[in-house]
């Protein structure tokens, strides 16, 4: 669950258009959320978490801390720095074993 007044960083487009199953023009699978195009700038930049959208589940409103613009986000599009760091740290040392 996203916090409220945390920042985390939106995934890579990679990432995007895996979690929307290569059909991330339109909608991706996080509900009736749409896809901005402008996302792909976005992807990488730091985003505080300012609220939660009202009209659906798991999504939040966040603010792009570079250019200042808010956007709708959901868990899946959005990750810790630190903690993607440890994980990246755990899975090299599982598959050296």
């Amino acid at each position: 669950m996203l916090k409220i007044g945390k920042t985390y960083y939106l995934k890579t487009w990679e990432e995007l258009k895996k979690a929307s199953n290569g059909d991330y023009s339109g909608a991706l699978d996080f509900g009736e959320i749409l896809f901005l195009s402008r996302m792909k700038i976005l992807c990488g930049d730091k985003i505080c978490i300012i609220g939660k959208y009202p009209y659906h589940e798991g999504v939040y409103q966040g603010i792009d801390m570079k250019i200042s613009q808010q956007f709708l986000f959901t868990e899946n599009m959005l990750f810790i720095s630190g903690l993607r760091k440890m994980i990246e740290v755990r899975n090299e040392s599982r598959t050296k074993v």
